[in-house]
């Protein structure tokens, strides 16, 4: 879900064009309806090199990164131009290992995201105004006073969240 709402914040914010990749069969599918410009599976082949190829040889020039593994920040900076921004906002591994050399010589910028830096006020307006759509990303709707039963719920599907 945060690399789904992520292209959509993308998108308001200037994008220009929005490449989604991702390990999964569903979610490239769900980012081509919320406007990626192109969206790639990544199990099977080296992404980062079709990104390069749709830049004209180039690279992205920015990397959002919402997964937060070794080998999706590796990903993300393989497919970016020299001083790109590669932004990690997931974090599911508390380490990831980075090819340091490959970052010094190609001049990235890493900039991590985490929580809020006052975006919420705008964001509620997006979605407010339907410029980021959630409805494609629920799966439940409960009433506020079921929330920790729900989390519960979640959790117990989702062990390790």
């Amino acid at each position: 879900m945060i690399g789904l709402l992520t292209l959509q914040s993308a998108l308001p914010a200037g994008a220009g064009r929005v490449f989604v990749i991702d390990l999964d069969d569903f979610r490239p599918e769900l980012a081509r309806n919320l406007d990626a410009t192109g969206t790639f599976n990544a199990k099977d082949r080296d992404r980062a090199s079709e990104i390069r190829a749709l830049t004209s040889g180039r690279g992205a020039d920015i990397a959002l990164e919402s997964v937060g593994t070794s080998s999706t920040v590796k990903l993300a900076l393989d497919a970016v131009r020299k001083a790109a921004t590669v932004t990690p906002v997931g974090n599911v591994a508390p380490k990831v290992e980075i090819g340091l050399q490959f970052a010094v010589t190609g001049q990235i910028r890493f900039l991590g995201s985490c929580a809020s830096s006052g975006e919420y006020p705008p964001f509620i307006s997006l979605i407010s105004r339907e410029a980021i759509r959630i409805d494609p990303l629920l799966s439940a709707v409960a009433p506020l006073d079921q929330g920790a039963e729900c989390s519960a719920v979640f959790m117990r599907a989702n062990p390790g969240c």
